[in-house]
């Protein structure tokens, strides 16, 4: 009996990287995978309730998804131009990505509730004795 194995030209290479069973993943088993690669969204936003973030800081990244994706872009384009065949999958890249590492990295402007405003003591007007 023929399989498709017999025909594809990548078994190989799934075999050895452990394919679907023994990948780094962590929804190795999980049927809705391959839908998790197709819908980013769900598996970013799984990461961000599980990161354990403040409030600022889940405001800050709530929009951030295109970046953080092209930034999973990026490191799949380094791999391509190495010449190796990309191993990681966005859910695994979100799932495992440092957000408060990340939040540091930005510079007071872009964060959410973290203005320059927020360096300054406030300043109150009165009036003086009379």
């Amino acid at each position: 009996m023929t399989t498709f194995t017999d025909f594809d030209p990548f078994a190989d290479w799934w075999d050895t990287t452990g394919g679907a069973s023994g990948g780094s993943s962590s929804f190795t088993d999980n049927p809705f995978t391959d839908y998790l690669e197709t819908e980013p969204d769900i598996p970013y936003q799984g990461a961000l309730a599980r990161a354990n973030l403040t409030p600022n800081q889940f405001q800050t990244f709530r929009n951030q998804r295109n970046t953080i994706f092209g930034q999973f872009q990026a490191k799949l384009m380094e791999q391509f131009q190495q010449g190796l065949m990309p191993t990681e999958r966005w859910t695994d890249f979100s799932g495992n990505f440092d957000f408060n590492k990340e939040f540091q990295r930005f510079a007071p402007g872009q964060r959410v509730g973290g203005g320059l405003g927020s360096f300054a003591a406030p300043v109150r007007f009165g009036r003086r004795g009379n």
